[in-house]
């Protein structure tokens, strides 16, 4: 599963919408402070103003991404992989996600 950001005019550019994997989608919603206490809180909207200022803010506070090795995750009856993110994913991302803000002022940028 994973979590796509777009706006109307580009829900359906696959190929150019910032996408990220549920896990790193909570931890960089997490940091943008558009998360909330639940695991399942993945969708939402946001305008690209307010977003753009979420971005710089979380790149002015976060640091360097020292990344996560892949690692199992066990529990009753199941075995998962979670396949970790690599150095500077997080910084990255904010590039990326900032990028795509500032492309669309004036639109509504929504995750799901």
């Amino acid at each position: 599963m994973s979590v796509t950001f777009y706006t109307e005019d580009t829900i359906s550019d696959y190929d150019n919408n910032p996408n990220l994997s549920n896990a790193n989608a909570a931890r960089v919603l997490e940091l943008l402070g558009l998360r909330g206490d639940t695991q399942d809180e993945l969708v939402g909207s946001d305008s690209a103003e307010s977003f753009e200022g979420r971005v710089l803010l979380a790149q002015a506070l976060t640091p360097a991404d020292e990344g996560i090795p892949a690692h199992e995750i066990a529990g009753p009856g199941a075995r998962w992989i979670e396949c970790g993110r690599p150095v500077g994913y997080l910084q990255q991302r904010f590039e990326q996600l900032l990028d795509f803000a500032q492309a669309h002022r004036g639109e509504t940028i929504h995750w799901a």
